[in-house]
């Protein structure tokens, strides 16, 4: 991703705290806000539910996966005892925001990015995991936040804001509510909505695996029974292929759903 419109500056740096919450990392305090990790309890088979929380104050916000062309998304590595453990972060519905630089998706309001992960054998009964996140804070400029959290496995207490997160993610895609991309031709892909509501009610939010850069979704009337949406490829458009996985979230009348989207067969 280029162009990130950040005030590199002046970054924000947190260190590790030596003071954790057990089942949650204390709250680090930034500009603009505040952030910790929380985990709910462990699994029997070691899967452990966590969230990234964020606190936002008046007129801040963030950026959802896919951020446009002019931001950076959330990103949170987790290890135990050094070594990663591949967790990958899950989001609600965002929201569509325009400014002077650029139209993009994020959020204007307090947010939690659900994950999940595998524990190593014996991890649950460890002090702790090291949660290392970076992500972009908005005003009227953007800032980037790094941190460093410990997170105290002994006594799981996140289990509440964990089932939170978790319970605001976007349901699975139905035959009734769902999108097709149904083709890609050079810097532009077309995205077929089938979802109850009228035309002005509904939201397509799509992104990319990072190497590729989408533009807005604009509505391109109908076909069918499905609105049809024009996404453009505003740089890599070599790189989406059949092994491509365009992730999206639609929005209609209050309800939203996420799913991925996948190249049509060749004809």
């Amino acid at each position: 991703m280029h162009a990130i419109r950040l005030l590199l500056a002046a970054p924000v740096l947190l260190v590790t705290s030596p003071a954790a919450l057990a089942g949650a990392s204390a709250w680090h305090h930034v500009e603009g806000g505040a952030v910790r990790v929380v985990t709910g309890e462990a699994g029997p088979g070691g899967e452990l539910r966590g969230a990234l929380e964020l606190r936002l104050e008046p007129g801040w916000k963030t950026y959802w996966m896919d951020p446009g062309d002019a931001g950076v998304p959330p990103m949170l590595t987790i290890r135990h005892k050094g070594a990663d453990l591949p967790a990958e972060l899950r989001f609600p519905a965002p929201q569509r925001f325009k400014d002077r630089y650029a139209a993009w998706a994020g959020y204007g309001r307090d947010v939690s990015f659900a994950f999940t992960l595998e524990l190593p054998a014996g991890a649950a009964a460890a002090a702790a995991l090291d949660a290392e996140l970076f992500l972009g804070l908005c005003e009227h400029v953007c800032i980037p936040v790094q941190a460093s959290l410990p997170v105290d496995l002994t006594a799981p207490q996140g289990q509440a804001e964990t089932e939170a997160a978790f319970a605001a993610l976007p349901g699975e895609p139905t035959g009734q509510f769902n999108a097709t991309l149904t083709e890609a031709a050079g810097d532009m892909l077309k995205v077929d909505v089938t979802a109850d509501g009228s035309a002005d009610a509904i939201q397509l939010f799509v992104a990319t695996d990072g190497r590729a850069m989408l533009g807005m979704p604009r509505e391109a009337g109908r076909h069918g029974a499905a609105l049809r949406f024009l996404v453009p490829v505003l740089s890599g458009a070599d790189t989406i292929d059949a092994g491509s996985r365009l992730p999206y979230t639609i929005i209609s009348d209050g309800d939203a759903v996420s799913g991925v989207l996948h190249l049509p067969p060749a004809n």
